[in-house]
């Protein structure tokens, strides 16, 4: 069943990728940084609590700064950073 499944999310996929092809798309990035702020702030509040029943604030918002972070970096791509690491 999970194989049917991998194959019928991998052919949706190709189907998409393929029916934009030469299109321009341009994303709306307003809402998927608000997607990016809100995750990453459940995200990192969750952390917070994982290992520490009484985190200070201090460190509630160090997790939720990194957790955001990661999520920016996940649908974002920077050419700074490229160079960086590659540099």
């Amino acid at each position: 069943m999970k194989w049917i499944l991998k194959n019928e999310i991998g052919l949706i996929k190709r189907r998409f990728i393929e029916s934009f092809s030469g299109s321009q798309m341009k994303p709306r990035v307003i809402p998927v940084l608000e997607m990016c702020v809100e995750n990453g702030t459940a995200v990192g509040w969750n952390r917070a609590f994982k290992h520490n029943d009484k985190p200070d604030e201090q460190e509630i918002k160090k997790h939720i700064s990194n957790a955001i972070m990661n999520e920016i970096y996940e649908w974002f791509e920077f050419e700074e950073l490229q160079r960086d690491l590659e540099g």
